[in-house]
């Protein structure tokens, strides 16, 4: 039972079934170099072949890792991959996970010659600059900015607002104190009218006495 042909797994593993499978995997984080450890539940007791895959970036399923006996300790090991496994779960160790082991695994057994998916787990490794981590950072940053931007608005405004009412009340007073200047010009400009209009008479006067003194040498 363990020599099956790769095209079956192809068939019954379709992209379609993997894409609709992420929405309902667990997601594992795990930081680059370290070990991380999936597991499905050990759904059979009798003496099967479990099976673990990999899609990475939309590719086709991958196999990584296989073994006859659930029950049988360290089973399978390899320099990348290790599969062990107790009454109720199956586990695969990943050793010194990188950024391109991130990916969709799920485990499965054959039943009949078909193979049966079941558990989907999504690894993601997280690189040394976490892109979430740094779009967090961009997005405090411009709040606060924002937020300061906001505030000098609202101090610049208030500034402006009281710079505006005390130009009024100068203004207001300028034009008190001009108006209390612009009341001494005008007795000025009723003297010299006086003075005009009492001109022409001492002159009148002063011509009509000569008049009489010729007519007083006449007579």
């Amino acid at each position: 039972m363990r020599n099956f042909p790769s095209h079956t797994v192809l068939l019954l593993c379709s992209l379609s079934w993997i894409f609709t499978s992420v929405s309902e995997s667990v997601t594992v984080e795990v930081r680059p170099d370290g070990d991380a450890t999936l597991l499905c539940s050990n759904y059979t007791s009798s003496s099967t072949q479990i099976l673990w895959f990999r899609v990475v970036k939309r590719s086709e399923p991958h196999r990584i890792a296989s073994v006859y006996d659930p029950s049988k300790v360290d089973s399978f090991q390899n320099a990348k991959f290790e599969v062990t496994s107790n009454i109720s779960h199956i586990f695969l160790k990943i050793k010194q996970v990188n950024v391109s082991d991130s990916g969709l695994y799920f485990c499965g057994f054959l039943m009949q010659q078909k193979t049966v998916i079941v558990h989907p787990t999504y690894l993601d490794v997280k690189g040394v600059f976490d892109i979430t981590l740094v779009l967090n950072v961009i997005l405090g940053f411009l709040t606060v900015f924002f937020f300061m931007v906001i505030i000098a608005l609202v101090l610049k405004m208030y500034k402006s607002h009281k710079g505006g009412r005390q130009t009024d009340d100068l203004n207001y007073a300028a034009v008190t104190f001009h108006r209390k200047n612009n009341q001494k010009p005008s007795s000025k400009s009723e003297a010299q009218n006086n003075t005009i209009y009492s001109a022409p008479v001492r002159r009148t006067q002063e011509t009509s006495e000569p008049a009489a003194q010729c007519g007083a040498d006449a007579l």
